[in-house]
């Protein structure tokens, strides 16, 4: 399928193309494709800290180029947007362990350009957060790499996300540190501290309670 996916691409840009029967069987077949992708890493990212590193990286780094053909029609003018907002999203840790770090970062910029309709606050955080680290990575400290993690604990804070909430304050307690902004990097630190503080009291709050939903807190 990889090879007929990636082979199709190239005719299916022309206006003749995109009008025919086959453009549109194609188009089903590509969103099938990339649906089938965006599960499968979902599935992986819950790997991740199950599986060792080697394991995880045998049974799903090889999927790279399913990845990027199923991302390129996504995005593509008869693709599907939001599937590949999703895609990219869960394809992260990938790039990651790949270090892909400079194909993340387009990638993630590509889904942050797309139609606003193509995504809600949720993804823009994931997004901006991958971003953020991608930025880091590549770029260093720069203006963008603040606003990438700015962004994205603007939007966890908006939406109550205590996960992204941390992580956003650990993107700019690394940067603030690196640009040796450091009274800045403490007052992030301590706030860093107090929000995870507060998520350990939810938790043993959460694991009292007599429910069989103890501990949903903690989970998420």
């Amino acid at each position: 399928m990889r090879l007929r996916i990636i082979g199709c691409t190239r005719p299916h840009a022309s206006t003749p193309w995109r009008s025919s029967p086959k453009a549109a069987r194609f188009d089903q077949v590509a969103r099938r494709h990339a649906n089938y992708y965006r599960d499968l890493f979902d599935k992986a990212e819950i790997e991740l800290d199950a599986l060792p590193a080697p394991t995880w990286l045998t049974r799903y780094g090889r999927q790279i180029g399913q990845v990027r053909a199923a991302l390129d029609w996504a995005f593509s003018p008869t693709g599907a947007a939001e599937v590949g907002v999703a895609l990219t999203v869960a394809a992260v840790p990938l790039w990651v362990r790949l270090s892909l770090m400079e194909e993340c970062r387009g990638r993630v910029e590509q889904a942050l350009s797309g139609p606003a309709d193509s995504r809600d606050a949720r993804r823009d955080m994931q997004l901006y957060a991958a971003l953020g680290a991608a930025l880091f990575l590549t770029k260093g400290s720069c203006p963008e790499t603040v606003v990438a993690w700015t962004s994205a604990f603007e939007i966890a804070e908006s939406i109550d996300d205590a996960d992204y909430r941390l992580r956003a304050l650990w993107g700019m307690f690394i940067e603030s540190i690196t640009s040796r902004r450091y009274r800045e990097a403490l007052a992030l630190a301590e706030r860093f501290c107090t929000c995870a503080a507060n998520i350990d009291r939810s938790c043993r709050r959460a694991s009292r309670r007599p429910s069989g939903r103890r501990g949903a807190a903690c989970l998420g």
